[in-house]
């Protein structure tokens, strides 16, 4: 095997390497995004829920804009190494 094979296959198989990385890291964001929006709904099904059986009003909370400190608070939660 001559150097320039070797430098090849080296480069070769850093660039395989920083490809799957990419990737992975694409999909773990993509995972994330879904896993906050998921928890996003759930949270506002139980306010609302929770609003209607004390027979208080819902509709102010069909912005989920207003509630940026809990949002905040589960991108902290999915950062963290459990996951």
């Amino acid at each position: 095997m001559t150097t320039q094979q070797g430098f090849s296959e080296v480069l070769a198989m850093s660039l395989n390497e920083n490809l799957r990385e990419s990737v992975h890291q694409d999909l773990e964001e993509d995972l994330r995004e879904e896993i906050l929006d998921q928890a996003k709904r759930h949270k506002l099904k139980s306010v609302k829920g929770n609003r209607r059986s004390m027979g208080l009003p819902v509709e102010e909370f069909d912005d989920l804009s207003e509630d940026e400190a809990g949002e905040e608070s589960l991108r902290r939660h999915l950062r963290s190494p459990a996951l």
